[in-house]
């Protein structure tokens, strides 16, 4: 069981809360989620494959959380 909040830096600060149950889940490589959210920072297409290789070199996985939500409030 898990409790998770997820705020926002802007004032004022937009809150989601989150209770639930927690599970791991192993990933060979890295999760595509992973890829996405990194995919945000400013870098030419060629940056991004170096930048991609490196992190994929560094990693032979990972473990994402899964979080099922039993109760969720946004405030």
């Amino acid at each position: 069981m898990v409790a998770l909040t997820i705020d926002t830096e802007a004032h004022p600060p937009k809150l989601l809360l989150i209770r639930g149950q927690a599970e791991l889940d192993v990933v060979d490589g890295l999760p595509n989620e992973y890829l996405q959210m990194n995919g945000t920072y400013q870098m030419t297409p060629e940056q991004r494959v170096d930048w991609e290789a490196q992190v994929r070199s560094l990693y032979d996985g990972m473990v994402r959380i899964v979080v099922t939500p039993t109760w969720a409030k946004r405030k």
